[in-house]
């Protein structure tokens, strides 16, 4: 969890480079389906919506998310597909996740705020 600095477990079938250029397709990673969720947490603040996901199929963290997209929460709540990986791709994607504990939720609005006082 966290801001990946390594690459990417997008579902777009791309892929994806470490800092040191080896690669990884990212086929070879258990990863959670994008289409089986649901969102228990959603807050929209100026151009950015912070969003927590459950996906019942990932066991890391129960399968929580905490992501933050730039993005309008009505554009989020219509998507059939929410892929919680960092990518290049067309569909929408986050621009941070954080570790899904109070703690997480609480640095995601600081960090959306932070985005929004700087305009």
């Amino acid at each position: 969890m966290g801001i990946s600095l390594i690459g990417s477990s997008c579902s777009c079938g791309n892929k994806y480079r470490f800092l040191d250029d080896t690669t990884y397709n990212n086929d070879k990673f258990p990863n959670p389906d994008p289409s089986n969720f649901k969102i228990t947490y959603i807050k929209e603040i100026d151009d950015y919506t912070i969003v927590e996901v459950e996906y019942p199929d990932c066991t890391n963290y129960e399968g929580k998310k905490i992501l933050v997209y730039k993005a309008k929460k009505k554009d989020i709540l219509k998507e059939k597909k929410l892929d919680p990986h960092f990518c290049d791709g067309e569909h929408l994607f986050p621009i941070a996740r954080f570790i899904p504990t109070v703690e997480g939720m609480d640095m995601a609005h600081k960090f959306v705020y932070s985005l929004n006082k700087s305009k």
